[in-house]
């Protein structure tokens, strides 16, 4: 007995230490070539789970991201359409059928969801000091963005000067649009004209040329300053060359132009000579589409309010990749009593800037 117990200890150390428990006395031992008595390897993990794994954040950050974009849509698009009513009956017809559609459909196809997708995608590659203001027309469904395009004012002589407006800022943001987009220059001038010159005698006319040297025809329009009313506003082509060459032979060549329009001016007190003097003012505004080489001139009152167009056309333009500046010229002159104090440039403002249209 003592001997039987010793070998049975025996057996159940061997047997916990290979990791299986003693075999029971009243069962047969497994064959050799059975698979009964082998241990079981542990089951492994599947890649499968890190797939899955995967899949679940890329789904949860995309309804994220759609929720963080056109959370706002939906609701912006819905008070648009309950407070704003149709004006015709081709627009009422068009809330009809957008109505019908699913939702999900009508804040893709609504034009403000994709211009809002755009502007997002477009806000990350500019820094913040190149971002423009932009303006919405929810009528005609268009965004407008400003863009600050600087000129420089260089006087050429007394009665004559020049302005260059830099364009890179422009071009830069353009070649960064993947959008369809509307380019254009928009200059202001308010011109301010002594009247002590216009009545003096003897004293015929006075002549301000504003030459749009973009163009290969140097584009000119000339204002006729007599002191009455419905002045002339002449248009002609004509080539620059020397500066005070092309000031004695400017009444000729407006003898040569054809009439455009006429302008009014109204009369102001203006600060010069250590005193104030009156003075005869009148604003033009240009409006030059790069996208579509179209010019839109109109002539004004002092405050911009009643305007004229003098023009509204296609012209033939340099190309607007190669167009490093925009370059225009301001000429006066006039027969009669000089003014030796007289410089052209401290009687016109010209302010320029540059306009996106995001369609």
């Amino acid at each position: 007995e003592r001997t039987s117990t010793r070998f049975i200890s025996t057996d159940e150390g061997l047997s916990e230490h290979f990791g299986g428990p003693p075999a029971d006395p009243g069962q047969a031992a497994p064959s050799p070539g059975s698979s009964e008595g082998k241990p079981v390897p542990p089951p492994q993990k599947p890649y499968f789970q890190f797939v899955c794994l995967l899949v679940m954040l890329f789904v949860v950050t995309a309804v994220i991201i759609y929720f963080a974009l056109f959370a706002g849509v939906k609701q912006t698009t819905q008070n648009t359409t309950t407070t704003r009513k149709p004006q015709d009956e081709k627009e009422s017809t068009a809330a009809l059928e957008l109505g019908s559609q699913p939702l999900f459909l009508q804040d893709f196809t609504r034009s403000p969801a994709r211009r809002r997708f755009a502007r997002f995608l477009d806000r990350g590659s500019r820094p913040d000091w190149m971002t423009p203001e932009r303006e919405y027309d929810t009528a005609s469904g268009i965004s407008r963005e400003t863009l600050a395009c600087p000129s420089t004012q260089t006087e050429l002589d007394r009665l004559s000067f020049e302005v260059k407006t830099d364009l890179s800022s422009l071009r830069r943001t353009v070649a960064q649009r993947t959008c369809r987009i509307k380019t254009h220059l928009k200059i202001n001038v308010l011109v301010s004209f002594p009247c002590d010159v216009i009545m003096a005698k003897p004293f015929n006319e006075a002549y301000v040329a504003m030459v749009l040297d973009g163009f290969p025809t140097n584009l000119t329009f000339l204002y006729v300053l007599s002191g009455y009313r419905n002045q002339e506003i002449r248009m002609a082509s004509t080539a620059i060359g020397n500066i005070p060459e092309f000031r004695r032979r400017l009444m000729k060549t407006a003898g040569q132009s054809r009439i455009v329009g006429h302008f009014n001016c109204s009369r102001a007190p203006f600060p010069s000579w250590g005193r104030s003097i009156n003075v005869t003012q009148f604003q033009v505004k240009a409006d030059l589409s790069f996208c579509f080489s179209k010019l839109s001139w109109k002539t004004c009152n002092a405050t911009g309010e009643a305007c004229t167009e003098s023009f509204h056309d296609w012209v033939r333009e340099h190309e607007f990749k190669q167009l490093p500046d925009f370059r225009m010229l301001a000429v006066s002159t006039w027969y009669g009593k000089k003014y030796p104090h007289f410089r052209l440039l401290k009687f016109i403002d010209v302010s320029t800037s540059c306009e996106i249209e995001v369609h």
